[in-house]
């Protein structure tokens, strides 16, 4: 299978459920800017839309852009935001355009000197820049699924910042890390360990003749699990120039 249609179905199923918790890391950071609205926002890497709609309760207008046209495809479209797409490097708006800019799980794939420098050009002067993550704890489902084994997923860095770059013109205001449990449905939670790195392919290498997807749902329903772990990180900064 060609690599764009793994890109197509982890796409499906990253945007038939994604645990609510955009909303959740929002809210705790920009508690203490009150109920008033940013003007404009911008969310790059916006996947298939719920970074960016999380985002329009705290701004006035959104756009969200993400370097993979199967990601887009399958976005949420909302009357606050407008979609394009980027080379990941080149972000291509005017200088101090941005209230606010955000990296929902997307810097990992992204991180460069030239990104940040771009990022800070389009940042207004004392605005603000997120970088937020989430990572599901594996480990209550890596006993009864053989899948998950660090040789079948990708290595991935839910911690990232922009730690290692030359980042003249912002200060960190705080840095967090905090354990979550959250309610999820059986088949809300197939869907989420399907999008995570590996798990698909792993699960088709099994050649059962089942669909992965109905392989992991009756793998989830057998030990009835109504409740997931994860861990969320999230780093702000405020332009400085």
């Amino acid at each position: 299978m060609m690599k764009h249609e793994y890109d197509v179905i982890i796409a499906e199923h990253y945007a038939a459920y994604r645990p609510p918790l955009h909303q959740l890391i929002l809210n705790r950071c920009f508690k203490e800017y009150g109920e008033s609205k940013f003007n404009l926002g911008l969310d790059v890497g916006c996947g298939t839309g719920q970074s960016a709609i999380a985002l329009t309760d705290f701004c006035e207008k959104v756009i969200a852009i993400d370097p993979s046209p199967e990601m887009l495809v399958m976005s949420k479209s909302h009357r606050l935001i407008t979609y394009n797409t980027f080379d990941g490097k080149n972000l291509g708006f005017a200088e101090n355009l941005f209230d606010i800019v955000t990296f929902a799980g997307s810097l990992y794939y992204a991180k460069s000197q030239k990104l940040f420098n771009e990022t800070l050009r389009v940042t207004k002067d004392k605005g603000l820049i997120l970088i937020y993550d989430f990572e599901i704890v594996m480990d209550e489902f890596s006993e009864f699924m053989e899948i998950l084994k660090k040789d079948s997923i990708q290595e991935y860095d839910h911690w990232m910042d922009f730690s290692g770059l030359d980042t003249y013109g912002i200060s960190k205001l705080f840095t967090q890390m905090e354990l979550i449990k959250i309610k999820v449905e059986t088949e809300d939670l197939a869907h989420v360990l399907l999008a995570e790195h590996g798990v698909y392919k792993a699960l088709l290498s099994k050649n059962t003749g089942h669909e992965p997807f109905d392989m992991m749902y009756e793998m989830l329903n057998d030990l009835n699990y109504g409740e997931l772990s994860v861990n969320i990180f999230y780093t702000l900064y405020l332009c400085e120039k």
